[in-house]
């Protein structure tokens, strides 16, 4: 690898990783000396060889990406550290999501543009919506799809998923969420958690029940897995080990 690829796999690693805090956070419920842990990820193989095969054209693009989510993830951050006057962390835990939502649509509409998996109308204007759910479509392996569209929760308030798929897990994402927030002032957001705890006391006959929903943290990780994977990358993006009572 060259100087300049050498600086871009540094900075992807920078802004993946758990240091940055730019993909979120979760409780620690006592097991860690903070109240909270940030999410962040690491690649599985190096990502140098591809580095190396991608044309002028995809590395501008890769820069461009970083930008535009070190730009908006930096400042929104700050949301998760405020101590809200007389309010639960869980309105910064929403407002959050609901600018990382269009953050990561913003992400993939700079991945479709001049590429293949952009869609035009008749007026070669490009159709964003179609365009996106076509680039995850096939940039992203038929295991992770599954399993996304199985527990994607669709909350009281907003119109229900048309089929239970993948696709139509991204037009909700997109309709309900993204243009909600944006254009109607809704308040329905993924969250944080990826489980939800609900039910009794926890004896045989009032047994606590945990279900799991797709979280704003993990529709980050399969957008960036899709990118790199747009571009040849084999990896994934894993969450890193931690040693508990680790600072």
């Amino acid at each position: 690898m060259d100087e300049k690829q050498q600086r871009i796999k540094e900075k992807l690693n920078e802004l993946l990783g758990k240091d940055a805090g730019y993909f979120g956070r979760i409780p620690t419920w006592g097991q860690r000396p903070t109240p909270y842990e940030y999410i962040g990820y690491i690649l599985s193989e190096p990502i140098d060889e591809t580095l190396v095969k991608m044309t002028d054209v995809q590395t501008k693009k890769l820069v461009r990406m970083l930008f535009h989510f070190e730009i908006h993830a930096g400042p929104l951050k700050k949301l998760l550290q405020l101590k809200p006057d007389g309010h639960s962390d869980l309105f910064s835990d929403i407002a959050w999501s609901h600018f990382m939502t269009v953050v990561m649509f913003g992400l993939l509409e700079i991945a479709v543009k001049d590429t293949e998996f952009a869609i035009y109308d008749r007026r070669s204007y490009l159709k964003k919506k179609e365009s996106i759910v076509n680039f995850l479509e096939k940039n992203l392996p038929d295991g992770i799809k599954k399993s996304i569209a199985e527990r994607y929760k669709v909350e009281n308030g907003t119109a229900p998923l048309k089929e239970k798929t993948f696709a139509a897990v991204i037009h909700h994402l997109w309709h309900e969420i993204r243009s909600g927030f944006v254009h109607e002032g809704n308040i329905s957001s993924k969250g944080m958690e990826r489980y939800t705890f609900s039910g009794g006391m926890g004896s045989e006959e009032d047994p606590i029940r945990i279900s799991s929903d797709v979280s704003m943290p993990e529709l980050l990780q399969i957008t960036w897995q899709a990118i790199l994977n747009s571009w040849g990358y084999a990896g994934t993006l894993e969450h890193p080990r931690y040693e508990r009572g680790s600072k």
